[in-house]
């Protein structure tokens, strides 16, 4: 027997931790094999939370793969919840099992296969009653004016009784951003610029030094006058969501600045924010579709109303009506320091966008270079389609018969009614899942064989689309752009890629403005094919 060993622990510091150490599960899974007689040929290793959805597992991943090329016969793991406390990883897990044939073993305690969906319950079942007595210990804590975490906002530390102290050096920074802002009215961006070039030391997650958000997060702060808040977000997935106010417990902290500097700070901040104006009046034909090949951020709209210039003592002052309108590096913008993706760093917004709409009339003009997109994409997703309908069609069939089986085994009393009930609603719930996929995935084989693409259909839509085309408005021409286009690329030396998002369907006998305002959403990744143009 090939043996896969397989290792994980939740972080960094569990994984010196001698109770849970990758070193004593690796120790004890090689001596498990040795008894077995297996032959250990492959060791993967994570440092991630068991509840992951597995993105940020990649050894669990590669596992999978290498499982599905059978390059080993058994994974054998320190204790089942090393290798799943969710139901998804559990799901994928078994799905390969299924797939492959290859056994699973856990050293510490017996494991059968057949029964992940009741470890994936449970162990997910502990994890969320832990996080909510985890949150309930930190509320308790905040109340007692305590800091929750080791980890405290710039200009302060906190000590061995958990209580915020200041970090003087720190402090005399803080001290200098609101003096400089509030008082000398230095722009944000030169005092992050100052601050780089005297090298000053940030905190960890000011990834490429100072910048100007950066400085804009601390002006905002009211940590800084003696008002500390623990609950005013709550992460969930990949997103911190305020919470209530009446949910938020303040935390008395030392205060660095004074309350009439703070105010004055925010006072500034707003007139800034009033006298600026913003672009977001202004149309921008590729607003949120626009972005840098070089860095891969967004490219941001950025417009000017009028500015200043000084020549020989004498000022002038220039007005334009319309704006000039240009088009910004988000990575050049926030991190000036770290991105130098081209110079100048301005791209003029009106030249991108005739570009751009240039291309979408010369495609919706030629229907012929839509179906040749088409016809790419879908010669590529024919076979996958294929594969995952026969998968889906696999575990419909295996769902089944794991539903029978639980049901043999209650009855021969060698599990209870209530490990039955939560078998059969884990099987059943996925059971639904793939029933519904059978049915999706049928529907696209068949669209796929029966023709590929209605070709008359987007011939007929793309000519009613040019017709309208001679007096369209501003915002159809918008709706039009966001519905056919995904993305625009712009590298560093001024070339543009167009990534076209090209409807799998398209209604029949409508016009521009009810096609731009169809259910379909533009730019949708599971109703589109994305030829690059």
């Amino acid at each position: 027997m090939k043996a896969a060993l397989y290792a994980r622990v939740s972080t960094e510091d569990q994984a010196r931790e001698e109770k849970v150490s990758l070193d004593t599960q690796i120790r004890d899974i090689e001596e498990y094999c040795q008894a077995k007689g297996y032959e250990v040929v492959r060791q993967y290793v994570d440092v991630q939370s068991g509840s992951d959805t597995m993105r940020n597992r990649p050894d669990f991943e590669a596992m999978l793969v290498d499982a599905e090329k059978g390059l080993f016969n058994v994974i054998v793991a320190w204790q089942p919840d090393r290798l799943f406390r969710s139901m998804y990883p559990a799901a994928r897990l078994e799905k390969t099992i299924d797939e492959t044939g290859i056994e699973i073993e856990a050293v510490k305690q017996p494991l059968d296969k057949n029964l992940l969906g009741i470890w994936a319950w449970v162990a997910k079942t502990e994890i969320q009653n832990f996080k909510e007595r985890s949150r309930m210990g930190k509320r308790g804590v905040a109340r007692k004016g305590l800091i929750v975490t080791r980890q405290a906002p710039y200009g302060y530390y906190v000590d061995e009784a958990r209580r915020p102290q200041i970090c003087e050096d720190e402090a005399y920074t803080v001290r200098r951003i609101f003096q400089e802002y509030a008082i000398q009215n230095k722009p944000v961006q030169t005092i992050a610029d100052d601050l780089n070039a005297e090298k000053v030391p940030t905190r960890t997650e000011a990834k490429y030094g100072w910048s100007a958000a950066y400085v804009h997060r601390m002006l905002k702060d009211e940590t800084y006058i003696g008002r500390g808040t623990y609950g005013k977000h709550r992460h969930t997935g990949n997103k911190h969501r305020r919470q209530p106010e009446e949910t938020q417990i303040v935390i008395p902290f030392p205060p660095i600045i004074d309350e009439d500097i703070f105010q004055l700070a925010q006072e500034r901040k707003a007139h800034t924010i009033n006298r600026r104006g913003r672009h977001h009046d202004v149309l921008y034909l590729l607003r949120d579709i626009a972005y840098c090949q070089e860095c891969g951020h967004k490219l941001i709209p950025r417009t000017t109303w009028h500015h200043k210039m000084t020549r020989e003592g004498k000022v002038y002052e220039y007005h334009y009506d319309p704006p000039l309108r240009y088009q910004l590096c988000f990575g050049m913008h926030r991190y000036p320091n770290h991105f130098s993706c081209r110079k100048p760093g301005a791209i003029n917004a009106q030249e991108l966008e005739e570009l751009v709409w240039n291309k979408l009339v010369e495609v919706v003009e030629n229907p012929s270079l839509i179906a040749q997109g088409m016809e790419s994409c879908q010669k590529g997703s024919r076979e996958n389609v294929i594969r995952e309908l026969e998968s889906a069609k696999r575990q419909v069939s295996e769902l089944g018969w794991k539903r029978q089986k639980a049901i043999d085994l209650q009855i021969r009393g060698i599990i209870t009614e209530e490990d039955l009930a939560k078998q059969l609603k884990f099987t059943m719930e996925r059971l639904e899942f793939f029933k519904a996929e059978v049915v999706r995935l049928s529907g696209e084989v068949a669209k796929i064989q029966q023709g590929q693409v209605n070709f008359t259909n987007l011939e007929q839509v793309a000519r009613q689309i040019e017709a309208r085309l001679r007096g369209i408005t501003d915002e159809e021409r918008t709706e039009l752009v966001r519905l056919l286009v995904r993305r625009v690329w712009v590298d560093g030396e001024g070339n543009v890629t167009i990534e076209f998002a090209i409807p799998e369907s398209l209604p029949q006998g409508e016009s521009l403005l009810s096609l731009c305002n169809a259910d379909m959403k533009p730019g949708d990744g599971d109703n589109m094919r994305r030829p690059r143009l």
